[in-house]
């Protein structure tokens, strides 16, 4: 599978062109002025594109990450930022680990999903019908300065929650599978 995508947009007929272009519009899933397709960025992709360029405008190329941070943003922000106390400061980071895997995609990816598993584990305390009290992401009340991911106030006690995201040492490989 492409790990990165590039969404064209058709631009002009293929009225007066050789067979072989209306034919790579058509593999393209283009057939009328204006549509617009997400393909995977593969060099077929690339050289069909290249044969109708005159016909074609690329708006954008989308990578995999692209896609993932806007599915997290869908499923994660709004309930994260509107029901946990400091909801945003947490929401900052996981777009401070997006941008920084953005700028060097080689780079291990442990902030984006440790920040991800934070998020994951502060939706299901928002969601969670027993849990009417407020929820705080890294309150500032122990005196030596250490925090905790989460404190919830449950009326008489408080539910105190700790995120830790273990990686495997297993490589990712067939022969681990």
């Amino acid at each position: 599978m492409s790990n990165s995508w590039i969404t064209v947009q058709q631009t002009r007929s293929p009225i007066r062109r050789p067979g072989d272009q209306r034919a790579i519009l058509i593999g393209l899933g283009l057939n009328r002025i204006g549509r617009i397709k997400e393909l995977p960025d593969t060099p077929a992709t690339r050289g069909m594109i290249r044969k109708v360029s005159h016909l074609v405008r690329v708006i954008r190329e989308t990578t995999e990450l692209d896609k993932f941070v806007e599915e997290v943003r869908a499923i994660y922000r709004e309930l994260i930022t509107a029901r946990i106390r400091r909801g945003n400061f947490l929401w900052q980071q996981f777009e401070a680990a997006a941008g920084a895997c953005r700028a060097d995609p080689n780079r291990d990816d442990r902030q984006i999903t440790e920040r991800v598993n934070e998020l994951a584990v502060a939706k299901l305390l928002a969601e969670d019908p027993h849990l009417k009290g407020p929820i705080e992401y890294k309150p500032e009340f122990l005196p030596d300065g250490c925090k905790i991911d989460f404190v919830c106030d449950r009326g008489n006690d408080n539910l105190y929650v700790e995120v830790k995201s273990v990686r495997p040492r297993t490589p990712d490989t067939e022969e681990a599978w």
